[in-house]
């Protein structure tokens, strides 16, 4: 039998030795993806709210922690305007969005 020995920050995230800091792995999975460290304030949103989910695909970039609600908010139904939204996510996995009319 073959053991987890995953291991995960006191947030839930798992995370995974990069040199000698452990960091959380969704925030290795999108600095990869875009060739770049992070911007001190990046947050990174899982579209499903599974953080094991640490597949591309379900991983947005958001600028801070205020456009990281609004998006969760986007991506819930939009619960803020009550007015449709259409939106899209880009190839940089940042979130496009409009107000529909």
């Amino acid at each position: 039998m073959k053991l987890n020995t995953d291991k995960y920050n006191y947030a839930g995230y798992k995370i995974i030795k990069v040199g000698k800091k452990w960091i959380p792995e969704h925030r290795v999975v999108m600095e990869k993806y875009l060739g770049r460290k992070l911007n001190k304030g990046e947050i990174i949103h899982h579209i499903d709210h599974d953080i094991e989910n640490n597949k591309i695909e379900n991983l947005i970039l958001c600028k801070d922690n205020m456009e990281h609600v609004f998006i969760d908010k986007i991506l819930q139904g939009n619960t803020l305007t009550r007015k449709p939204i259409k939106y899209k996510i880009t190839k940089d996995r940042k979130l496009k969005w409009e107000i529909v009319r």
